[in-house]
C-alpha cells in the first residue's frame, strides 16, 4: 500500500513540476537563457522583460545574460540613444547588479521599428 501512496505523490508532484513549468513558459517571452537556473534566471528575465516593456526600446536584437554575477548585455540596437536606454533600464532593472554592456549600433537594420 506505502508503495502505491509514494508512486501516487511522486507522480502529482512530477505533475505538478510540468505544469510550473509550462506556466512559466508561457508567462516568460523568450524564458531563460540557457545554462542559466535560479537567482541567476530570475534576473536576466527581470531585465529582459524591462528592456521588453520599454515603449522607446527595440529591444528584439538584445539577449540578457548573467556572468559571475554581471548582467551582461549582448546583441544590437538601431542608434546610441537606444543603447544609452538600454543600459538604463538594465541598470535599474538588475539592482545592485553590474551592467556589462556588448551591444552595438547597427542603423537601419531590418524590421526596425
Amino acid at each position: 500500500m506505502s508503495n502505491i501512496l509514494t508512486a501516487g505523490i511522486a507522480a502529482a508532484i512530477l505533475g505538478l513540476g510540468a505544469i510550473s513549468a509550462t506556466s512559466y513558459a508561457q508567462n516568460s517571452e523568450a524564458g531563460p537563457p540557457s545554462g542559466m537556473h535560479g537567482a541567476d534566471a530570475a534576473l536576466a528575465n527581470r531585465v529582459k522583460q524591462a528592456l521588453h516593456s520599454n515603449g522607446t526600446l527595440d529591444s528584439r536584437h538584445v539577449d540578457v545574460a548573467v556572468e559571475n554575477g554581471d548582467v551582461v548585455l549582448n546583441g544590437f540596437v538601431q542608434d546610441n540613444r537606444e543603447l544609452l536606454v538600454a543600459n538604463q533600464v538594465a541598470s535599474k532593472a538588475a539592482g545592485n547588479h553590474k551592467i556589462v554592456n556588448h551591444l552595438s549600433i547597427k542603423q537601419n537594420y531590418p524590421n526596425a521599428p
